[in-house]
């Protein structure tokens, strides 16, 4: 026992006390077990709410084409109003439409996924 407590007075470090060890970041099995479920279902929930966001912003993006398909609806009246060429309007319009038209069928598929 003596040598021991002269090593310790002889060795700096051996005096120091260690830090404790902190818990486990780890969540037992049991607590696992129990919280699973749990986690499983808002994991799902908040999923099921990203969707929606990304559906809703999908929705904004389509309504946007389609305010410019109104706006290129105003320049081809204006335009066969005052008896001008409206050619480009018209193929801007139904590229515009065509776009429109894929976005409608897209939207409406995730819907479906989504319910």
């Amino acid at each position: 026992m003596s040598a021991r407590i002269s090593a310790r007075a002889s060795h700096p470090w051996l005096q120091t006390p260690r830090p404790p060890i902190p818990p486990s970041p780890t969540p037992s099995l049991r607590q696992n077990a129990a919280f699973g479920p749990h986690r499983a279902a808002v994991s799902a929930a908040t999923a099921g709410q990203r969707l929606r966001l990304l559906l809703a912003d999908l929705d904004s993006a389509r309504s946007n084409a389609a305010i410019v398909l109104g706006e290129l609806d105003t320049l081809y009246t204006a335009a066969t109003v005052q008896a001008e060429d409206a050619t480009a309007i018209v193929e801007a319009r139904n590229t515009v439409i065509a776009l429109v038209s894929e976005e409608d069928s897209v939207l409406e598929r995730l819907r479906a996924q989504v319910r």
